[in-house]
């Protein structure tokens, strides 16, 4: 009977005891999570934004890129055959735009080709060679076609004659970079848009005709002054 009792007893001692051990981790636990922690590890710095250029400003050297177009009289392989022209010299496509005008006897064909000649073969400064090239492909194609580059600025100038919106858009546009030119004069039949070129700093110029004129010499007169 004693030796019973002594176990129970020992027993209950066991299980009490690892109930207070049970709550003294607890209590200790708690005691640790309310204490303000020590930071150990380096914080992790926020990655720099890239340097974001103005619209007007473009980076120097990168903008290698050309404008091919071409017409011709419609025959199959054309588009093939430019592809394959600017393929053998290294030169990337970046958009191409064509279309057949079969209201014309005998039909046409037209062509705007952008590409990117930033790796062409024959190196940038020898664009001549790339030139002739498509000189060559004209001929067989009995083909007209003209290039222009990019970095190369053209000056422009915008006819106008009373509305304002389309005048608004296109100064906006290049005033911002979006549009790669320089527009140094705004021609019109009417006076009415004087002060948007002025807001702009571009040259106005009034291109009138006589009221008692036929609207054909008018016109005529009007272009001739151009």
């Amino acid at each position: 009977m004693q030796a019973l009792r002594a176990q129970q007893c020992t027993r209950h001692c066991s299980i009490a005891s690892g109930r207070s051990a049970h709550r003294s981790v607890t209590k200790l636990a708690a005691v640790r999570d309310s204490q303000p922690r020590s930071s150990h590890v380096s914080k992790i710095a926020a990655p720099e934004r890239p340097a974001v250029l103005s619209s007007t400003e473009e980076t120097p050297g990168t903008d290698k890129t050309g404008v091919l177009l071409v017409q011709c009289p419609d025959a199959k392989g054309v588009v093939a055959a430019l592809a394959q022209l600017l393929f053998g010299f290294n030169c990337n496509i970046l958009q191409s735009d064509q279309f057949s005008d079969e209201t014309l006897q005998p039909s046409r064909f037209f062509q705007r080709i952008h590409f990117d000649f930033s790796d062409v073969s024959v190196g940038t400064g020898n664009l001549a060679v790339l030139e002739r090239a498509v000189d060559e492909l004209a001929r067989r194609y009995e083909m007209d076609w003209k290039v222009s580059y990019r970095p190369k600025r053209k000056r422009m100038a915008v006819l106008v004659s009373k509305m304002d919106h389309c005048l608004f858009d296109l100064l906006i546009r290049q005033r911002s970079g979006e549009l790669h030119c320089d527009i140094p004069v705004v021609i019109s039949n009417h006076p009415d848009l004087q002060h948007v070129a002025k807001m702009f700093n571009v040259d106005f110029e009034h291109i009138g005709f006589k009221r008692d004129l036929d609207k054909v010499i008018a016109k005529q007169q009007q272009e001739a002054a151009l």
